[in-house]
């Protein structure tokens, strides 16, 4: 697959192999990608691949429990982590803005 070849030019030659290995292996065994980064997500658009990302198993967590504690918890821990997630006053909050939570 040409997923590294179409990363953004300039990075070093060891950047995004992590993103570029799950969407070769999404691709290949017909599975949905979890990816946080942009040019990773840009690329699995431009493929048609499905993909979710960490914030959306979060919710997708929630929306089995309805335990907003819970969900609040493990983004704070993910956080805790230096994991790059949007920063958000709450988590339950954010996935009604941006529509993962029906309003």
């Amino acid at each position: 697959m040409l997923i590294k070849v179409d990363m953004p030019s300039g990075d070093v030659p060891t950047k995004n192999l992590g993103e570029c290995a799950v969407l070769a292996c999404a691709t290949t065994r017909g599975m949905i990608a979890v990816i946080d980064d942009g040019d990773a997500r840009a690329q699995a658009r431009a493929r048609n691949l499905r993909f979710v990302t960490t914030m959306h198993i979060v919710i997708e967590a929630y929306k089995r429990s309805r335990d907003t504690e819970e969900a609040e918890q493990l983004y704070e821990a993910l956080l805790a982590t230096d994991m790059r997630l949007p920063r958000v006053d709450s988590v339950i909050g954010w996935a009604y803005e941006v529509g993962l939570l029906p309003a």
